[in-house]
């Protein structure tokens, strides 16, 4: 009997021993559990916080950006503006020292391209063409004469104005042999001809008369054969509406003695009021 109740006790201390036991591991899987919980909830929090970090960083270095490319834009604006104004001193002073109304040309020039309007190109060109006495005339020529190479050769009056230009400064043809094809040496000495001498005792004043008279007799010629082709079509306009708001841009970030700049702009009026500023 005493034995029975031994073994009793000892099922019973066994039982209360398997369910503490039971209650144990529930209770640490539990706390198994929330501990996992709290973990993905962390992780989750983590990743949202490095998330609002790329976000943040990512908005500050787009405003940075932003930032330096209106700084570099200014800069760059500033010192079209500050060149445009040392051309224009520059051509002032020689244009006063031979006699020469220079806003007159100036104005003529830009007024016979159709599409010409930044003054700055226009007034270096003008002045080396000056330089080497070439008269007011001849260069509205000149310009007229690009007019028609700019059609010929498929680019803008701008660019070739400075081939034509430059081809009769250094007497070589070569970048306007597609409009404006020449014997060089045949057309000088034809002219010497025509003068009673010889090409051997022309200067270089009188080669670049002689290469001159070419270009403009064959830009004539060529005129009439286009025909309604020299009437300004969309490139025309496209190069007008470029070389406008190149100017406005000049023309805005000019420096000046406390004043705003006021120049004619055609086509770029909106742009003044826009980016002109203020005080």
């Amino acid at each position: 009997m005493a034995g029975e109740q031994e073994i009793a006790k000892l099922v019973v201390r066994l039982v209360t021993e398997v369910k503490d036991l039971k209650k144990g591991l529930s209770e640490a899987s539990k706390e198994i559990k929330r501990v996992a919980d709290e973990g993905t909830k962390g992780n989750k929090e983590f990743e949202q916080s490095i998330s609002g970090i790329k976000a943040s960083y990512l908005k500050l270095a787009a405003a940075a950006y932003a930032t330096y490319q209106t700084i570099v834009k200014g800069l760059r604006w500033a010192e079209l503006g500050a060149q445009a104004q040392a051309v224009e001193q520059s051509f002032n002073s020689l244009t006063r020292s031979m006699g020469i109304d220079g806003r007159t040309l100036i104005n003529q020039m830009k007024q016979v391209s159709g599409v010409w309007v930044d003054e700055t190109k226009v007034m270096i060109q003008a002045q080396r063409l000056l330089a080497e006495e070439l008269s007011p005339e001849q260069i509205i020529n000149i310009t007229k004469a690009s007019v028609v190479a700019a059609k010929m050769m498929g680019i803008s009056v701008s660019d070739a104005f400075d081939q034509v230009s430059s081809a009769i400064l250094t007497l070589q043809t070569r970048g306007i042999r597609q409009a404006f094809p020449m014997d060089v040496q045949q057309i000088t000495e034809d002219y010497a001809r025509s003068l009673g001498t010889v090409s051997k005792y022309l200067n270089e004043a009188g080669q670049r008369q002689a290469l001159y008279n070419e270009v403009v007799r064959q830009a004539e010629e060529k005129q009439r054969l286009l025909g309604d082709a020299m009437v300004p079509g969309n490139y025309e306009k496209v190069q007008r509406l470029h070389s406008a708001f190149d100017q406005a841009k000049v023309s805005i970030h000019a420096p000046t003695r406390g004043a705003t700049v006021k120049r004619n702009i055609p086509h770029s009026s909106f742009l003044v009021s826009i980016h002109a500023p203020t005080r």
